[in-house]
């Protein structure tokens, strides 16, 4: 399995084979704090390929002002249901 030289964004990369590859950007999500501590433990091959980042919910009244929609906006604000 490969990924192109552009990128990919992967959700739950945890899942990908083991004999995945590629040469360009990879953006790795994962939603659960158990799959990061596993990525950056001092034990773990991955430790120095990722850079970690944590993505909060979005205030409503943000998306609101954005979107304009009140129940899209409840929806939205969460970023694993706006992806």
């Amino acid at each position: 399995m490969g990924i192109s030289s552009a990128g990919a964004v992967v959700d739950e990369f945890q899942r990908l084979p083991d004999n995945w590859a590629g040469n360009g950007v990879l953006v790795a999500v994962g939603s659960g704090y158990g799959i990061v501590d596993r990525v950056f433990d001092r034990n773990s091959s991955l430790l120095g390929l990722f850079m970690p980042m944590e993505v909060g919910v979005i205030s409503y009244e943000d998306v609101l002002s954005r979107v304009g929609d009140p129940l899209l906006s409840a929806l939205l604000r969460d970023p694993c249901t706006a992806t």
